[in-house]
């Protein structure tokens, strides 16, 4: 998850804004619904892509999960969701997790033919609430104690607003998106997705709790998660916003700006380097793990969804109209999508093997077609 034309299909921000009591009903249906099985699966949107032990794993629209073995073929997984998958993620070869729409959480342990759901936007929003409420006594205790900080009044102000937004959304249902999902190990995990939700699993999806410490008083979006280096985790999101902690989660900096385009996902380089890539083509460069960043010129306007570190040193990113490819971040050469196609993802599960994902569907092109196609 975690995106402009796809944005608002993929967030659902503005249509359930504008349509949230209508849709209650629906879209609660939709987490007790199976995905159906489908012999035209591999045409639907696909939002997402993982590689677990040489296997590709897709994520997309009604719930559909397709893995494709290294040795050929695909297969549906059994989902017990009919919605939009933002995002997926496995530890190892067996044990994955996938994130959408309705706050759904899923959890596969026979990499990805069988998911179950292990917690929803029902329980996410009393998570939610229960995290507001802790934030509203505290600041009521520390306001009480200083009645002249005009700071410590306008951190209350915002966080009784979270608190009224989200008793409010709690009325409606579930309808609010996850766009990203990241497991540091079997273990830990986090999970981000719409008006700042953020949650945590120290026991491999067992429990979830809301992140604490994420100063997010606006509530912008949160749409991608990594973690890059041993303990760092990364989270980004709306307005170039960025938050960054160096010990797995346990606290986290003071929020950075990484430029003023919105950020919707982040990939790692074939040498440590890390990107974050997102609105009208934006992408910028990290070679300490997020700590500094450096703005990248791609000459492009279209935005970029997610991408691939390549077996040739170089890197390819998907984006609206094609993939984007460079060796070196300053040069970038397009390859141009057939009927100017969405992609969302790449993936490269085995040397010179491509697997795109995107408006589409699934694809299979060689490394040597798209090197050959680029202009």
């Amino acid at each position: 998850m975690k995106k402009h034309l796809l944005c608002a299909c993929l967030t659902g921000i503005g249509f359930l804004t504008a349509s949230h009591a209508a849709l209650a009903e629906p879209l609660a249906d939709r987490l007790e619904r199976p995905a159906n099985q489908s012999p035209l699966a591999d045409r639907k949107l696909f939002t997402d892509l993982a590689v677990a032990d040489g296997n590709s794993i897709g994520v997309g629209a009604e719930g559909v999960v397709l893995t494709l073995p290294a040795e050929g073929g695909m297969h549906q997984g059994d989902v017990p969701v009919d919605l939009l998958l933002t995002a997926v993620d496995f530890a190892n070869a067996s044990l994955g997790w996938a994130v959408g729409h309705d706050g759904a959480i899923l959890v596969t342990n026979d990499g990805g033919r069988r998911w179950q759901k292990q917690i929803d936007g029902t329980r996410i929003g009393e998570l939610m609430l229960s995290a507001a409420e802790d934030a509203v006594r505290v600041l009521e205790d520390a306001t009480a104690a200083t009645p002249d900080d005009e700071d410590l009044a306008l951190r209350l102000e915002n966080a009784l607003f979270r608190l009224d937004d989200i008793q409010a959304s709690l009325e409606y249902g579930p309808a609010l998106p996850l766009m990203d999902v990241e497991f540091v190990d079997d273990r830990t995990g986090f999970a981000v997705g719409a008006f700042g939700m953020a949650l945590v699993t120290r026991d491999g999806g067992q429990s979830w709790q809301f992140i604490p410490g994420l100063e997010n008083p606006d509530s912008f979006h949160l749409n991608a998660v990594i973690s890059p280096a041993q303990g760092v985790v990364l989270i980004a999101g709306e307005n170039g916003l960025l938050f960054r902690s160096s010990d797995n989660g346990q606290s986290w900096d003071a929020p950075q700006e990484v430029g003023t385009d919105s950020l919707y996902n982040f990939v790692a380089g074939p040498k440590g380097e890390l990107l974050a890539m997102g609105f009208g083509g934006s992408l910028h460069l990290s070679q300490n793990h997020g700590v500094t960043w450096t703005p990248l010129d791609t000459g492009t306007s279209d935005t970029l969804f997610g991408g691939t570190a390549l077996s040739n040193g170089g890197m390819l990113l998907a984006q609206r109209g094609g993939l984007l490819y460079t060796e070196n971040f300053e040069q970038f050469r397009v390859w141009p999508a057939p009927g100017r196609s969405i992609w969302m993802d790449v993936v490269e599960p085995s040397a010179g093997q491509l697997i795109l994902a995107g408006q589409a569907g699934i694809k299979t092109l060689s490394l040597e077609e798209i090197m050959g196609g680029l202009q």
